[in-house]
């Protein structure tokens, strides 16, 4: 057998790293830990949330899925619906993103399908800033505005609405148990029922450390019209997507190029502070939130509204 040459070996590798990303959804390139990240995650905007739920219900009747069957009997769903993780629940998603000619997003759909693992699936409302024209937004904005969106629909106790768990879910021990313990009595619970961890709060941020990391993520385009009071979400945002989970072990001393990168109107005690507070707790409640959220829904499809 041959020897790759150098440039044969690095399109080979690209190919793979390419492939690799593909695999694993639309947005991990703008993610800095790409390996060591689970679940998926894809979106729809806003605009199609009538249509996607309308859509599920018709094609659970159109195609007679008998365990799902329960979803097209409510009248009205409030924050999303959790789904078992199934081949025929992926297809449902990707045919709704053919006709809805989202190529993209059906591919990602059937590369889920492909992969054949439990990892949890998250197809979410992604409008990006509501203050700017869809259209005119990146893919790295609608990820990091979703990012930030997912910390109010899935993880904060405050914010986070009813979702329908459809019973093929809740029939699952680790569900069921729960349910049975906290004596539900209803297809309709929050997603924090399930979850301990919590997220971040607006404690963390006072005063002039709130317009401090206001003024940061303006001059880094980072969700930048998020007003205060809403901040912690884009902070848990940046954590989750600009710093890796690699660097837990040494977070004093992890590099973050978008805080040293800074220009002259940051001063040395501005961007010191800067560093010291995303090297604190604030990244631990994030990986710690995510994680859980992802492992507890290991083996569903969450459709967040």
């Amino acid at each position: 057998m041959s020897k790759l040459n150098r440039k044969e070996f690095k399109e080979l590798l690209n190919e793979w790293h390419q492939n690799f990303l593909n695999e694993k959804g639309e947005y991990l390139k703008y993610n800095k830990d790409k390996v060591n990240q689970t679940g998926y995650l894809a979106t729809f905007p806003h605009s199609q949330l009538g249509k996607i739920e309308k859509y599920v219900i018709s094609y659970i009747k159109n195609n007679n899925i008998t365990e799902l069957m329960d979803v097209t009997n409510q009248d009205y769903i409030e924050g999303g619906i959790v789904f078992p993780k199934t081949s025929k629940v992926l297809n449902m998603f990707k045919n709704y993103f053919v006709e809805s000619g989202d190529v993209n997003k059906a591919k990602v759909m059937e590369n889920i399908l492909k992969s054949n693992d439990d990892e949890c699936v998250i197809i979410h409302s992604g409008s990006g800033d509501f203050t700017k024209d869809f259209k005119s937004q990146s893919e790295a904005e609608i990820y990091h505005w979703t990012l930030h969106d997912m910390e109010h629909n899935l993880l904060s106790g405050i914010s986070v609405q009813p979702f329908y768990f459809c019973n093929s879910v809740l029939k699952r021990p680790s569900f069921k148990n729960a349910v049975k313990e906290k004596n539900i009595r209803s297809n309709n619970i929050t997603t924090t029922t399930f979850l301990n961890s919590g997220t971040m709060s607006n404690s963390f941020l006072r005063g002039n450390e709130a317009y401090l990391v206001e003024k940061f993520f303006k001059a880094i385009n980072f969700t930048e019209t998020a007003e205060f009071g809403d901040q912690h979400a884009s902070v848990m945002a940046f954590c989750y997507s600009k710093m890796s989970e690699l660097d837990k072990d040494k977070l004093k001393n992890i590099k973050i190029d978008e805080i040293e990168n800074l220009d002259s109107s940051f001063t040395n005690e501005e961007k010191t502070w800067l560093l010291n507070f995303f090297r604190s707790e604030v990244y631990n409640i994030t990986q710690n939130a995510f994680n859980e959220l992802k492992n507890v829904f290991k083996d569903c499809v969450i459709l967040s509204y």
